[in-house]
């Protein structure tokens, strides 16, 4: 089952999608850094070896870890949203089936759950 989202709104999505994806790396990579073609992994910051400035590295890079996961899940959902464009998909409630609204999909391009759905998961 696809949905019958119009072209121009499906390049518009993608569009967002894209521009969210190349944003949401850019932010990544400030605070991480890239193990060759492996994931990006949070920076420890150096701060200096007093116990007090230790305590500020292990609290920024515990921050750190924490905006990365949140980064990685964007990225993983944008992808999941991309993916379903190309194989036609997007736009179908993963859980249910049936399609998800227009409006919704314009305010959040990555999302993978219709309304119904969504208000169950809560």
């Amino acid at each position: 089952m696809t949905n019958q989202l119009d072209k121009k709104t499906l390049d518009k999505i993608k569009k967002q999608l894209l521009e969210k994806r190349e944003e949401t790396e850019k932010q990544s990579s400030i605070i991480s850094q890239q193990q060759g073609d492996q994931e990006y992994q949070a920076k420890f910051p150096n701060y200096g070896r007093a116990e007090e400035e230790n305590a500020e590295e292990v609290a920024s890079y515990d921050n750190a870890l924490a905006m990365q996961r949140n980064l990685k899940n964007i990225l993983d959902r944008i992808n999941l949203a991309l993916e379903k464009i190309r194989k036609g998909t997007y736009g179908i409630c993963d859980h249910c089936g049936k399609k998800i609204v227009k409006k919704r999909l314009i305010a959040l391009p990555m999302v993978n759950l219709c309304l119904e759905c969504q208000q169950k998961e809560i």
